[in-house]
């Protein structure tokens, strides 16, 4: 397939410390030509590439040839994509469940093959399809999160002899890649993507839930795999490994609709590090989810919520003198809807991290930073409708 390679990992003098990446996620059946109009307005940003966070086909990988490609290929000829594997990615049941998405993909994991710890991507019997990259002095890291989930047809299809062991070295590579790059000194900002979000509201019920993610009955997601420790420090959840190593934000899909979580933490009492929680899921299906936000039971949450507590709390593990505070930043009751398709366009800029969300009219529906200048906790703001 014609997408273009990686950029190169160092840029030469005369390219500028700022760039920008685009994030998206659940394009599937291009509903009502969202993607499509989504697309027109990306080709527009001057940016250095894509990150999609999954769901790129509408059913088990049989459609990227015949709806994503399409409108893709002007975009993909100009920039390169970074795919991450979403359920609907995956042809459930099968020991070659990934072989579509990786066939499809063949030039893009390829070239990422020849990246430090990417190595497991240049077998071509591997469906190991996590991977990293370091672009400027940026680390965006990729994962497979159905992986994460541990029942149902996640569970039945990773019992299969060709994935054995796939989540334990998953997760090792996850601490390894962290570890190396908070001990590289070039290393500045963290990026991760994965397709199902981790802090989510329920659809269903009016009460919000954190903790499991994503759709209402994953009661066994991300928050609850612990990582190996390497016989070096306390076992963490692979969440905490996010906090400890300071990651500036992680961008999921799954849910059909945009939402922005925010945590802040603290050392004695001063706020040390900011770490954003993004869901972009409405790439080009259809919208799910309540029409309207009820910022109440978000309050109700964090109020009552054991599953948010002890979220927080767990920050003692990482750090003692740590504590940490969860805030959700979008939808709001000004901006009472997250059901728009839509795509975030980030920018970096040495220490300082800007965003803007637009719409398929290109409209700027959320904006604001995710990381300050160095020592900074700048409140983002969102651009009036």
């Amino acid at each position: 397939m014609p997408f273009v390679p990686l950029v190169d990992e160092e840029p030469s003098p005369s390219v500028s410390p700022s760039f920008s990446f685009i994030v998206y996620g659940d394009i599937q059946e291009n509903h009502q030509n969202s993607h499509q109009a989504l697309i027109e307005h990306m080709l527009l940003e001057d940016a250095a590439f894509v990150v999609n966070t999954g769901d790129i086909s509408r059913d088990d990988g049989r459609h990227y040839t015949r709806e994503f490609y399409p409108v893709i290929q002007k975009l993909a000829q100009r920039m390169p994509f970074f795919p991450a594997l979403g359920n609907h990615d995956v042809d459930w049941g099968s020991p070659v469940s990934r072989f579509r998405f990786s066939n499809f993909f063949h030039k893009t994991l390829v070239d990422l093959s020849t990246h430090p710890g990417n190595a497991h991507l240049g077998d071509p019997t591997s469906q190991k399809l996590w991977y990293s990259f370091v672009y400027q002095n940026v680390l965006f890291m990729v994962l497979d999160s159905n992986l994460l989930i541990d029942e149902g047809h996640y569970q039945s299809t990773h019992a299969l002899a060709p994935y054995r062991d796939y989540l334990k070295q998953q997760l090792i590579w996850v601490r390894d890649t962290l570890r190396d790059s908070s001990q590289d000194p070039r290393i500045r900002t963290r990026f991760v993507f994965f397709h199902h979000s981790p802090f989510v509201s329920d659809q269903l019920d009016p009460v919000p839930f954190i903790g499991a993610g994503g759709h209402p009955g994953h009661s066994h997601m991300v928050v609850n795999q612990r990582v190996p420790s390497g016989g070096s420090g306390k076992t963490l959840y692979l969440l905490d490994l996010f906090r400890k190593h300071r990651v500036t934000a992680v961008f999921t899909g799954h849910e059909h609709y945009y939402e922005r979580w925010q945590e802040t933490i603290f050392e004695n009492n001063l706020p040390i590090h900011r770490l954003n929680w993004v869901v972009s899921g409405l790439g080009g299906t259809r919208p799910r989810g309540r029409p309207e936000y009820q910022e109440e039971k978000i309050e109700e949450l964090f109020e009552v919520g054991e599953v948010y507590r002890d979220y927080v709390e767990r920050i003692r593990d990482v750090n003692v003198g740590w504590t940490a505070r969860l805030r959700h930043d979008y939808p709001t009751q000004k901006d009472a809807s997250g059901r728009f398709h839509n795509y975030i366009l980030v920018t970096v800029t040495g220490s300082e991290v800007s965003f803007q969300t637009r719409d398929k009219r290109g409209e700027i529906r959320d904006q604001g930073y995710f990381s300050g200048p160095a020592g900074s906790f700048q409140t983002a703001a969102r651009q009036p409708r």
